[in-house]
């Protein structure tokens, strides 16, 4: 059983205005982060953190490669299956 909120106490959302102002806001706040020596600091130490492995893109392209070997030919079967079922 789904219980669903009244009108009353339903949150408001924000109108149109409400909403740009508050995405011109957090754009101002995110500029500030981001050209702040601080912020460049925290940014490239995020990056360092979370750095891929080395072998990750041969790695993932291998995977892709491998994955899509048999695509076209399960897309052709698939294709003949619904043809052939019509």
């Amino acid at each position: 059983m789904v219980i669903m909120p009244t009108p009353e106490q339903s949150p408001a959302w924000p109108d149109r205005e409400q909403w740009q102002s508050f995405r011109s806001e957090e754009l101002k706040i995110l500029r500030r982060q981001w050209l702040s020596d601080s912020g460049a600091i925290d940014i490239a130490l995020d990056l360092a953190y979370h750095r891929a492995p080395d072998d990750y893109l041969e790695r993932l392209y291998s995977d892709l490669a491998t994955s899509q070997k048999s695509a076209p030919r399960a897309l052709a079967e698939c294709l003949s299956g619904s043809l052939a079922s019509e």
